[in-house]
């Protein structure tokens, strides 16, 4: 497992990618929200989940690694985190 650096995730979240993917034996599976740069240099905000594949004797062989474009929902997330601080404020 290359940790996350073969998708571009930034240096600040690598840690993430691998606390993802040694947890994810523990519990059966595990995901992570990375930021890492598109080919293009831009930002792109990734949802990994990782699932174990086991061997007939029980033992993890590899795993599974599923990588979502969350972009928009992040941006739409922060939107409507702003948006409510401005409110907040203004009731306040």
């Amino acid at each position: 497992l290359e940790r996350g650096a073969e998708l571009g995730v930034i240096d600040d979240d690598l840690a993430l990618v691998a606390q993802a993917a040694d947890s994810m034996l523990l519990a059966g599976w595990s995901e992570a929200e990375v930021r890492a740069h598109r080919p293009d240099g831009s930002l792109v905000h990734l949802g990994l989940t990782f699932v174990p594949v086991w061997d007939r004797g029980g033992e993890a062989s590899g795993h599974y690694r599923i990588v979502k474009d969350i972009t928009e929902r992040k941006i739409a997330e922060e939107r409507i985190w702003r948006d409510s601080a401005f409110l907040r404020s203004v009731v306040e």
